[in-house]
């Protein structure tokens, strides 16, 4: 683990690290301290708080997710934050619930989906202001990067258009069999949850084993989405990773 950490930060910034340490020792206790420790406990946790110092890029996002990591702001500040929480949230593939009233809404084809079309107007759409959601940490500069990785065939989009108009969708990055779902939008009602279920098919088509949600979410629950422990991620997602995959644009 020391190893790790003098590969990825200069010497300079360890001596910065061991000073923070020494100030929440001094100042704040033995909780602190705890603190500090359950970070060298966790590798994963631990290349999370050293990559936060890092700019952000296409080759910190994939690094990053390697490591079943997941960027995110602080609402309170908007600072780029990575995440491992203790629980999961995942939606499944196979065993994807599709609720009665949405299995008709897809079979009228109200919506035209488009995939990896208007990338960046998906990600416009997801960065919007929405019910519940007034701020995001899908900045200009988060945007550039993501697009960069669409460029390599690595970030995907499914969107839902209606009279020649983008009107919901969802993106993520897609890693061997694992997808990390970024965001998603929608300006029609359901127009993101038809979106979601394109998305499914595509993955479940193509083999993908592990759909990642960050967290658990309650609209994911109606498509039987549930959090699991960490370890058990860590476990689906090196699989997962290990597993041959590949996004292609077929749907229903």
């Amino acid at each position: 683990m020391k190893e790790l950490i003098k590969a990825m930060i200069p010497e300079s910034g360890l001596k910065r690290l061991r000073r923070k340490r020494e100030i929440y020792t001094n100042r704040v206790g033995r909780r602190a301290v705890r603190f500090l420790h359950g970070l060298r406990l966790h590798s994963d946790e631990i290349v999370g708080f050293l990559l936060e110092r890092e700019p952000f890029t296409p080759e910190l996002v994939i690094r990053g997710y390697h490591r079943g990591l997941f960027p995110s702001a602080i609402h309170a500040t908007g600072d780029m934050r990575w995440h491992s929480p203790e629980e999961r949230g995942v939606v499944p593939i196979e065993d994807f619930h599709l609720p009665r009233r949405l299995r008709q809404i897809v079979r009228q084809g109200k919506f035209e989906i488009r995939v990896d079309e208007d990338f960046t107007g998906v990600m416009k759409g997801c960065a919007e202001p929405a019910p519940g959601r007034q701020t995001t940490y899908i900045k200009l500069e988060v945007m550039e990067v993501y697009e960069e990785l669409h460029r390599r065939g690595i970030a995907h989009s499914v969107g839902a258009w209606l009279d020649g108009q983008l009107v919901g969708g969802t993106y993520g990055v897609a890693l061997g069999a694992y997808f990390a779902s970024e965001s998603a939008f929608q300006r029609v009602r359901d127009a993101s949850k038809v979106a979601t279920v394109h998305l499914t098919e595509i993955l479940k088509r193509n083999g993908f084993t592990l759909h990642d949600v960050w967290w658990h979410r309650k609209d994911m629950e109606q498509y039987g989405g549930h959090a699991i422990p960490r370890e058990e991620f860590k476990e689906l997602h090196t699989h997962a990773l290990a597993t041959p995959a590949r996004f292609t644009k077929a749907t229903l």
